[in-house]
């Protein structure tokens, strides 16, 4: 008795290539669709359906793309291919996510102390004030009055909103103002569960969207444009004069999204 051919796949001890129709076959199946051999072979001698194991090839073939192109584990890749998740709101949701994580701290108060550069501050009672920030306490900053030159201490919750001194005409420029509210002068909200609620995720999806939105403060400033970045208890503004306003998130009183 003859013994398998050299160029017989691995397990294989059939007949020659004349006498095994099943083996020229799944030769065929392997050369016109890529598949193993012995799925092939399945397939050849009656045991497995190709378009079945092609669909079975592709759909491992797209979660391992997925999982390679985005770094999406195999279980989150898998719903995606299934239509169980949506592929971009997965993405802009790790998006919003990264961005919550790496500004979480960010504080334009700490910011400018470390600088020594000026700030201009938006207080309540419709007053703004160019300062350099001298020190940040738990409740108070520090500061030194450009115009006053004085030394002042200001409670947090004063403050409404803050942009660099050289941002002025164009924050100026873009600032409107509620007509319900410009004429009043009202007093901080002290307890936070007082406050209007705006999530993180909220904002985080108007930036991940670039979306233009309008911040409005209880004394109603109103700051149209995009977001550019969000923190723990403030968030900035890129107004379509391009300058840029940091809005305290204890000073929101609303914020408007287009529609």
């Amino acid at each position: 008795m003859r013994g398998p051919r050299r160029d017989a796949p691995p397990g294989f001890r059939g007949r020659g290539p004349r006498e095994d129709p099943a083996h020229r076959r799944a030769q065929e199946i392997v050369k016109n669709t890529g598949l193993p051999y012995e799925a092939a072979r399945q397939v050849a001698t009656g045991k497995a359906d190709l378009n079945e194991l092609l669909k079975r090839m592709a759909f491992r073939d797209e979660v391992q793309t997925l999982i390679t192109r985005h770094g999406l584990n195999r279980a989150l890749a898998t719903q995606v291919v299934l239509g169980q998740a949506d592929l971009e709101q997965v993405l802009s949701r790790r998006r919003i996510e990264e961005h919550l994580t790496a500004n979480r701290e960010r504080a334009v108060l700490e910011e400018h102390q470390a600088s020594g550069k000026e700030l201009t501050l938006g207080l309540h009672g419709h007053r703004s004030v160019r300062v350099r920030i001298k020190a940040v306490e738990r409740y108070e900053v520090v500061v030194h009055d450009i115009e006053a030159n004085a030394e002042q201490r200001i409670h947090k919750l004063q403050i409404k909103y803050a942009y660099a001194p050289d941002d002025h005409k164009k924050v100026r420029k873009a600032m409107d103002y509620d007509k319900a509210r410009r004429d009043q002068q009202i007093d901080p909200i002290a307890r936070p569960q007082d406050r209007y609620a705006c999530s993180d995720r909220r904002l985080g999806v108007a930036l991940d969207r670039k979306l233009h939105v309008t911040a409005v403060t209880l004394e109603g400033e109103c700051f149209t444009g995009e977001i550019a970045w969000v923190s723990r208890y403030e968030f900035a503004i890129r107004t379509r004069s391009g300058g840029e306003v940091v809005v305290f998130r204890h000073a929101l009183v609303e914020l408007r999204e287009p529609g």
